[in-house]
């Protein structure tokens, strides 16, 4: 059964986070990242935070970088994937042709039991049935 109050945060949102050549973008990260942590319905995986980390190296330290993690592990629930979530992730990749990487997301939500997630990148999450993309950044 799918935790409905539970969404599940893409590594685009915490970018977003760090991004204050579009604040229009930055403003609404910050307020979906708040509301979050009032419900503590936030959940990011661990992948995000790698992937989050490669992407922020050459505008952080990597001390910044880890005291942000730490603020997301404050923040968010934390969840990693095993063996089973990359098998679960290459039938994804194979059956929907959705990215590797995004069907890994979609498999660790999965063994997760969140069907939400919150995304700039609705065109690939909406490609596998029974997920719910919610993209706060539509509008800006």
């Amino acid at each position: 059964m799918p935790s409905v109050w539970k969404k599940f945060v893409d590594t685009n949102v915490l970018l977003y986070l760090e991004d204050f050549d579009d604040p229009q973008k930055h403003e609404v990260a910050i307020r979906v990242t708040k509301e979050l942590q009032q419900t503590n319905g936030g959940v990011v995986s661990t992948q995000v935070l790698a992937e989050f980390s490669n992407q922020v190296r050459t505008q952080l330290s990597a001390n910044e970088i880890n005291q942000r993690i730490s603020d997301y592990q404050s923040s968010f629930s934390v969840v990693s994937y095993s063996t089973e979530e990359i098998k679960k992730a290459n039938h994804l990749f194979e059956t929907y042709k959705v990215h590797f990487f995004d069907a890994l997301i979609l498999a660790t939500m999965n063994s997760n039991n969140i069907d939400t997630i919150i995304t700039e990148n609705e065109k690939d999450f909406k490609k596998v049935p029974g997920i719910k993309v919610i993209n706060p950044f539509k509008k800006v």
